[in-house]
C-alpha cells in the first residue's frame, strides 16, 4: 500500500521521467549503445587483409627497384669501362704497368685496353697487361673497382656461360669475349639479373658492333 502511494507521487511529480516517457528512455538505450564483438572482429579482419596487401605490394616494389638499380649500375659501369679503354685511361699508381714493347718502358695505361670480369654474383673492372694474346682477365691483371651484389640477386648471361670476360680493346673498339675477338664474336651480348625465387628480371644488353649499352 504504502510503495504504491509513494509510486503514484513520484509520477506525478516528475522525479520519474525515464519511466514515465518512453522515447526518452529509448534515445538513451541507443546513445549507451555500442559495437558489437561482431563488428570489431569485421573490422580487425578487413584491417588485416589490407594490411598484408600492402606488404606483399611494397614487398615487391622493393624488389624490382633492387633488381633495376642492379642492371643500371652494371650498364654504367661497362659505358665507364668502354669509354676508358676508348681514351686509354692511365692505370693507378699502384697498378702493375705493362711492358707493351718487349723493353724496360712501362705503359701508363694498358695495352690490351679495360675489360670486365662477371661471375653470378660479382664484376669487376681489370686492365689487360699480362698475357695480351690471350684476350681475357689473367691473373696479374690489375683488378678495379670490385662489385659484388647481393645474396638475393644474381647474373646470367647469354650467348656464353660463366665466368664472362667483356673486353674493349684499343684503338678501335674491338669487342673480345671470352678471348674470341672481332667478326667471331655475336653482335649482341645480354646479362639478364634476376631476383633469387622470383620471376623479377631485367636485362643488359650490349651491341658489340656499335658498343651501345641498354637496359630492358
Amino acid at each position: 500500500m504504502v510503495f504504491r502511494i509513494l509510486s503514484r507521487c513520484l509520477r506525478h511529480s516528475g522525479l520519474s521521467g525515464i519511466r514515465s516517457d518512453p522515447g526518452q528512455a529509448r534515445m538513451t538505450t541507443k546513445l549507451r549503445r555500442g559495437f558489437t564483438l561482431l563488428e570489431l572482429m569485421v573490422v580487425i579482419a578487413i584491417t588485416g587483409i589490407l594490411t598484408s596487401v600492402a606488404l606483399v605490394q611494397f614487398e615487391g616494389a622493393k624488389r624490382t627497384a633492387a633488381v633495376r638499380g642492379a642492371a643500371e649500375n652494371f650498364a654504367a659501369f661497362l659505358r665507364t669501362t668502354e669509354n676508358m679503354s676508348r681514351v686509354g685511361m692511365i692505370l693507378p699508381k699502384d697498378s702493375d704497368r705493362a711492358d707493351c714493347n718487349g723493353d724496360s718502358f712501362k705503359e701508363l695505361s694498358p695495352c690490351g685496353g679495360y675489360g670486365v670480369f662477371v661471375q653470378t654474383n660479382q664484376y669487376y673492372r681489370f686492365a689487360d697487361n699480362v698475357n695480351l694474346s690471350a684476350r681475357a682477365a689473367n691473373t696479374g691483371d690489375p683488378q678495379l673497382d670490385i662489385v659484388t651484389l647481393p645474396s638475393t640477386l644474381q647474373i646470367s648471361a647469354s650467348p656464353s656461360a660463366f665466368p664472362f670476360t667483356l673486353l674493349f680493346v684499343p684503338p678501335k673498339d674491338v669487342f673480345c669475349i671470352n678471348a674470341q675477338c672481332g667478326p667471331a664474336v655475336n653482335s649482341e651480348v645480354v646479362f639478364t639479373f634476376t631476383y633469387t625465387d622470383t620471376t623479377i628480371k631485367k636485362t643488359v644488353r650490349v651491341n658489340t658492333v656499335s658498343g651501345l649499352v641498354s637496359v630492358e
